[in-house]
């Protein structure tokens, strides 16, 4: 990464293979204070994971706990600049970025944009609310939805453009969001972006209200068609759809915009998710039998426990060699470990989280900020006092592959993990 500021961090504590860190931006000085946890200094703002497409993840600032409290009813004001952090070989540093306002048929997108060496990741402005982005393979395009039509940004131009009409196929907006009948009525909604087919597929019942059908429309010709009927996006993968049928069954399957061909890749499935090269999903609603399928190579990765539960969200490394998610022993609330599965071997390991305040009443993971360490974020605090005391929040950075599979770790549990050909 370019145009990096390495910031002094006094009081920054490295504790095992954890950091963790107290910052309150206030005009790009950073402050620190002891945390609850054992005396630490840990964040007081609030950080989330934005992917890059690199190596190395950016944290980027957002509204925390306490400042949503204290600005209360009277809303939120001009917040000012937000921070914007990588963190490298135990060094965290600063990165340049800029604020963007661009305008579009309603309203305007309150974006940041974060200067990489070969690209620009785009994300929203601390305490600006915008349509949900969705980006494409190689993040030029994103995608959105406002009023039931369908927007592209072009990132590297600054523009914004509607792609979606509102008359097609012997179809009107109009007419359908004017049904008479009580169902949901959806005209364009759920867009998925790619930048290698450049195209654009989202949901819509014009053709039948009882059931959601995608289409697409081509970037260059404008053209819209019916691509999948009775299924929903998935993700885009090396020029081909990934969509999860809505029947019987509940498959999901391969569609290919050259050739119109469609595949069944995962024959039945109740819940799909996407990260990075892989769709994720659980055997059954039990939620301790998963399995990893490779978009890539077609390998299917099993990760199963008979002893817990697991988290049933996964978060897949930057360079796609491990996944993470949180790991519930049977009748432990609340969960108290992570499982790490390294998916090149299929071995899988539990490890402890860090010691949490006793009051700690939610904590998730946000994601990888590099191939070594995940960021998660937890409360605290009484929630029967919230409006006299507001419930505060951390953020922690845990090399987790140090203490999954380094020589002296001792396993807590060890699962069953195996991979095979699909």
């Amino acid at each position: 990464m370019k145009n990096k500021k390495t910031l002094t961090i006094v009081g920054a504590t490295i504790v095992g293979t954890t950091v963790i860190i107290s910052s309150l931006s206030l005009s790009s000085v950073f402050l620190f204070a002891d945390g609850p946890t054992h005396g630490l200094p840990t964040f007081k703002n609030e950080f989330k994971v934005v992917e890059t497409g690199t190596d190395e993840n950016v944290l980027v600032e957002r509204i925390s706990q306490e400042e949503a409290h204290d600005y209360g009813e009277d809303g939120l004001p001009n917040i000012g600049s937000e921070s914007v952090l990588s963190y490298e070989s135990n060094e965290l540093t600063n990165l340049d970025h800029e604020k963007v306002d661009i305008q579009y048929e309603y309203g305007e997108l309150k974006l940041i944009k974060i200067h990489l060496e070969d690209k620009t990741v785009i994300s929203s402005q601390k305490g600006k609310s915008n349509p949900a982005l969705q980006v494409s393979e190689n993040r030029k395009f994103y995608t959105f939805e406002e009023n039931q039509d369908i927007f592209v940004y072009d990132s590297v131009n600054d523009q914004v453009r509607k792609v979606t009409k509102d008359t097609v196929g012997g179809f009107s907006k109009d007419q359908i969001m004017s049904r008479e009948d009580k169902g949901y009525h959806v005209w364009a909604k759920n867009p998925k972006v790619s930048e290698i087919s450049h195209a654009v597929a989202y949901v819509t019942k014009r053709e039948n209200e009882e059931r959601f059908d995608i289409w697409t429309v081509d970037l260059e010709s404008g053209k819209e068609e019916l691509a999948v009927e009775n299924a929903l996006p998935l993700t885009w993968y090396d020029g081909s759809l990934f969509y999860k049928k809505w029947n019987e069954k509940e498959n999901v399957g391969k569609y290919n915009m050259e050739t119109k061909e469609k595949t069944t890749i995962i024959p039945e499935t109740a819940f799909v998710e996407t990260k990075g090269d892989y769709l994720i999903y659980p055997v059954d609603l039990k939620w301790n039998h998963f399995r990893l399928y490779n978009l890539k190579t077609n390998e299917v990765i099993k990760v199963e426990s008979e002893t817990g539960r697991l988290g049933g969200q996964f978060h897949v490394s930057p360079n796609q060699e491990y996944a993470a998610t949180i790991y519930q022993e049977d009748g432990t609330k609340p969960p108290k470990h992570f499982l790490i599965v390294n998916l090149e071997t299929g071995n899988q390991q539990i490890i402890d989280f860090p010691n949490l305040p006793a009051d700690h009443h939610g904590h998730f993971i946000e994601g990888w900020v590099n191939n070594r360490e995940i960021v998660i974020s937890y409360t605290y605090g009484d929630r029967n006092n919230e409006r006299e005391e507001p419930i505060k929040s951390e953020t922690i950075m845990i090399d987790v592959i140090a203490e999954a599979f380094d020589d002296s770790h001792i396993p807590l549990v060890t699962g069953s993990s195996t991979i095979s050909s699909q």
